[in-house]
């Protein structure tokens, strides 16, 4: 757990280092967004989960779920992505999802209950 916590911190640094190093991320008509609400199996939201869309060459753009479980994230280009959702008591879980325009799309995740390891 310790190696994948270190690798969603390098990748939330690398996605903030780059949004600032790059002024043209500023939302256009022909851009998406992305939202969604991340819930355990008994619906109960899950705050403060991060949600990562990993693109290949491209800016990873990442958030953390609110106090209500919601993230949401603009300014995406037209295409294919894969949106990974992160929380140390649950895991990782990813999807694929296409954006299409400037649509709005909504992707929720159910994270699944990890048994205790002793």
């Amino acid at each position: 757990m310790k190696y994948l916590s270190v690798f969603i911190l390098t990748i939330l640094i690398s996605a903030t280092l780059v949004e600032l190093a790059s002024p043209a991320l500023a939302q256009s008509p022909s851009t998406g967004t992305l939202r969604g609400q991340v819930t355990e199996p008994s619906g109960a939201v899950v705050a403060n989960a991060t949600v990562a869309i990993l693109t290949s060459g491209g800016p990873t753009h990442s958030v953390s779920t609110t106090r209500s479980g919601n993230y949401e994230i603009g300014n995406l280009a037209p295409g294919k992505y894969t949106v990974t959702a992160w929380k140390e008591q649950y895991g990782t879980q990813s999807q694929d999802v296409t954006i299409s325009g400037s649509e709005t799309k909504t992707l929720n995740f159910v994270f699944k209950v990890l048994p205790y390891a002793f």
